[in-house]
């Protein structure tokens, strides 16, 4: 008798032990889940900040190369307005010089 319930007990104790170590494994289970998503939306957090950052460091970059082109093509265009007025003055020079020199000959 004394043999019998000792495996009785010894059974239980098993039946027992298995069921701490099946339910030890659902909860580390549920907790590894409740980890991963709390480092999923740390990596997303992280990852949001530094496409953030990264997306206006290259609309700036974008914005200075713009006005360095509006910079440039005014530039362009006073150095073009110059050349042509200095053109037309010499055009012009050239031609009173062809003229009054004209206008000489048919005097004379």
């Amino acid at each position: 008798v004394y043999k019998r319930q000792l495996s009785i007990i010894e059974a239980q104790r098993r039946r027992e032990f298995k069921a701490a170590t099946v339910m030890q494994q659902y909860v580390r289970g549920f907790f590894g889940q409740v980890k991963f998503a709390v480092d999923c939306h740390r990596v997303l957090s992280v990852q949001t900040i530094f496409r953030t950052t990264l997306s206006r460091w290259v609309y700036e970059e974008l914005r200075r190369q713009r006005a360095s082109t509006v910079i440039q093509k005014y530039v362009r265009r006073l150095l073009c307005r110059n050349y042509y007025r200095r053109l037309k003055r010499g055009t012009v020079a050239a031609q009173t010089y062809w003229r009054s020199k004209l206008a000489r000959r048919v005097l004379q």
